[in-house]
C-alpha cells in the first residue's frame, strides 16, 4: 500500500482532465488500484471529450462546401499519442481531420491553424507530406479549427 494524492480537475478551455497541483484528499490505495482508478477517470474523459469532438468536426464538415460530402462519412478517432492533435479518420475517403488541442507556440486558434495550413501547403511542393484538402475554420462546435489532409 501507499499514499497517493489523486487530485484530478477538469480543465474548462479543453475539456481535458488534468492533475490538480495540489490535491484536496488523499487516500489509501495500492498502486494497481490507484492506476485503474486514474486510467479509468482518463478513458471515460477522453470518449466524452471525442464524442463532442467528433460532433464538432460533423457541424464545420457540413457547413463548408468542398467538405460537406465528408460530413456523413463515419468518423473514427485514431490512438492518441501526443500532445498537439487529434487525427480522426473520415469513413473509407482517404482524409482525416487534424484537430488541434492547443497551439504549441501559444498562437490563437485561428493563428495557429493557418501557421500549421501554410507549413503543409510548403511541405507539400515537395510532395513528402499528406496533401491539405481544406482548412475548417475554429468555431464554437470545434474551438481550434481542423485540418483536413490525406490519409497516409
Amino acid at each position: 500500500m501507499s499514499l497517493r494524492c489523486i487530485g484530478w480537475v477538469r480543465r474548462a478551455t479543453d475539456g481535458l482532465l488534468h492533475r490538480r497541483a495540489r490535491p484536496k484528499a488523499c487516500q489509501t490505495l495500492t498502486d494497481s488500484d490507484a492506476a485503474a482508478q486514474v486510467t479509468g477517470e482518463i478513458a471515460v474523459a477522453a470518449a466524452g471529450r471525442l464524442d463532442a469532438l467528433c460532433a464538432g468536426l460533423r457541424a464545420a464538415l457540413a457547413a463548408t462546401p468542398s467538405t460537406a460530402a465528408l460530413a456523413g462519412a463515419a468518423m473514427t478517432p485514431l490512438r492518441d499519442k501526443g500532445l498537439a492533435h487529434d487525427h480522426i479518420r473520415l469513413g473509407s475517403t482517404g482524409w482525416l481531420a487534424r484537430v488541434p488541442k492547443q497551439s504549441q507556440m501559444d498562437l490563437p486558434a485561428a493563428e495557429n491553424l493557418a501557421y500549421q495550413a501554410a507549413c503543409f501547403r510548403r511541405a507539400g511542393a515537395g510532395g513528402h507530406v499528406p496533401r491539405l484538402l481544406e482548412v475548417l475554420a475554429p468555431s464554437a462546435d470545434l474551438p481550434h479549427g481542423a485540418l483536413i489532409v490525406e490519409e497516409i
